[in-house]
């Protein structure tokens, strides 16, 4: 078995030269593609993909950002207006946009004030390009003042595909509040 050694240098593995693997001398392996690092594998065998797509997003944190008084007939987007991390840019309006065709963990963490017992239930939906997926949930015979609701699924998603996230409120009043501080939305390419 022969071995190459590089001794530091890049293997060119295109004619402009800019899609290269380099072992650096401290034993880390990286994979350019167009001049950019795609994968990094230190030493100690963690790999990082600085380019993989994620986002995390929320609402505004302060009091006077809840999204109050939800409809109570209809389905409401829930706003998330604040950037936590946007790796691609390919978060905006509310709206992820899948970058590349593949398989997608999505998940919504959202707490709900002045949840409303006349209510025959809540529904709360991530949308995708492909389908709807849904969480239902009922409730208790008593007013809530709180209800926190962690929903994650893994969706297909095609390049230019959407997701965001609505909730119906079927009857009742219209007076559930989305909290601002306990919102929030994130994503993430598997492969």
């Amino acid at each position: 078995r022969s071995v190459v050694q590089l001794g530091g240098q890049a293997l060119k593995l295109d004619a402009d030269g800019d899609t290269t693997i380099q072992v650096s001398s401290d034993d880390v392996l990286i994979v350019d593609t167009a001049g950019n690092e795609a994968l990094k594998i230190d030493a100690n065998g963690y790999v990082t993909k600085p380019l993989q797509p994620y986002f995390h997003v929320g609402k505004n944190s302060g009091a006077g950002d809840h999204q109050n008084n939800i409809s109570n007939s209809g389905y409401d987007t829930i706003t998330l207006d604040t950037e936590i991390i946007d790796r691609g840019g390919n978060f905006a309006s509310n709206t992820f946009t899948a970058p590349v065709t593949g398989t997608y963990h999505l998940t919504l963490n959202t707490r709900l004030d002045n949840v409303d017992t006349a209510a025959s239930y809540y529904n709360l939906v991530i949308a995708t390009s492909n389908r709807h997926h849904q969480q239902l949930f009922t409730l208790p015979d008593s007013d809530i003042p709180i209800m926190s609701f962690k929903f994650t699924v893994v969706a297909d998603m095609d390049a230019s595909d959407t997701a965001s996230c609505s909730i119906f409120q079927n009857g009742g009043t219209s007076q559930t509040d989305i909290n601002a501080y306990n919102t929030s939305f994130y994503g993430y390419l598997l492969g």
